[in-house]
């Protein structure tokens, strides 16, 4: 499971929290207190469609006022996919 502690196999933090944690920071596991955090790799690869879509609406928004509900699908629609692949697809790991 994703968010099992890699130290003793047991829940190691909320899927709201994982989401709260950056691919640089560390929290302790609330079973055996071991530091675990994100995969460095997979969880920039997560991130990568939210970013990407922020970046390149402001262009767009900025030419057009009338593509900003279609800027705005858009980003929901990144941000739903970014969160449910942070939760369910970047492991923990032994920091």
């Amino acid at each position: 499971m994703v968010n099992h502690c890699p130290h003793c196999g047991r829940q190691a933090l909320s899927p709201a929290r994982k989401l709260l944690l950056g691919p640089s920071g560390s929290i302790a596991c609330r079973a055996c207190g071991g530091r675990v955090g994100v995969a460095f790799g997979k969880a920039w690869l997560a991130l990568s469609p939210g970013l990407l879509v922020a970046a390149s609406g402001l262009p767009i928004a900025h030419a057009s006022i009338r593509h900003l509900p279609m800027i705005l699908t858009l980003d929901a629609l990144a941000l739903v996919a970014m969160f449910a692949a942070y939760a369910w697809w970047v492991p923990l790991q032994c920091r």
